[in-house]
Parts: C-alpha cells; sequence; structure tokens
C-alpha cells in the first residue's frame, strides 16, 4: 500500500513512507513539502491510500520463468498460472486493507 496527501497548493501527490492500518495510527498532524517546493501542515485525515503495483502480474512472469527453467514449455505454464493466482489474492487482500484505510 502507498500513503499519500494532495499538496495543497498544486495537486501533486505527496507519498509518505509509513506503514499504518488505520488514520489514527498516524501522527494528528505533520508537515510535508512537495516536489515543486511547497510546505504545508497535513492531519491524519488528509491521508489516502493506494493499491501498489500488481503482485498477479510480477506474480505471472516470476512463476513462468521459474517452470520454464525446472519443467520446460509445461512448467512454465503451470509456474505462471499458480504464481499469479497468488499475486492476485495478495492484490485482492491489499485493495481490501486500501478500502479499509480509506474508511478510518
Amino acid at each position: 500500500m502507498k500513503y499519500y496527501v494532495l499538496c495543497k497548493e498544486c495537486g501533486v501527490k505527496i507519498y509518505i513512507n509509513t506503514i499504518a492500518k488505520a488514520r489514527y495510527e498516524l501522527p494528528y498532524s505533520f508537515e510535508l513539502n512537495c516536489y515543486k517546493g511547497h510546505i504545508n501542515c497535513y492531519y491524519s485525515g488528509e491521508v489516502w491510500a493506494d493499491a501498489g503495483v500488481s503482485s498477479a502480474t510480477s506474480g505471472l512472469i516470476i512463476g513462468g520463468l521459474l517452470g520454464s527453467a525446472i519443467l520446460g514449455p509445461l512448467g512454465a505454464v503451470s509456474g505462471a498460472v499458480i504464481f499469479a493466482r497468488a499475486g492476485l489474492n495478495r492484490d485482492e487482500k491489499e485493495r481490501e486493507d486500501v478500502k479499509r484505510f480509506n474508511k478510518s
């Protein structure tokens, strides 16, 4: 999961390096600056979460490569399917975590 606030002056996303399951785990207020140099005070209620990069795609690629190295073409297909399925499960959990955080 990626956490961010929107710059109050230019609207760009400012990503925050933190781990939290809900907004109450974040500091009540904090100061950040965007890449354009705007410095503003933000509150935990202004923090949002986004899902990260899809695990299914990387699982598909890694599974295909590992499977083909071990069992050839049949292994490539089997590995891709197994690792993609695992990635989909991880993506679904991350979407649920994002939804829970953004509702908190």
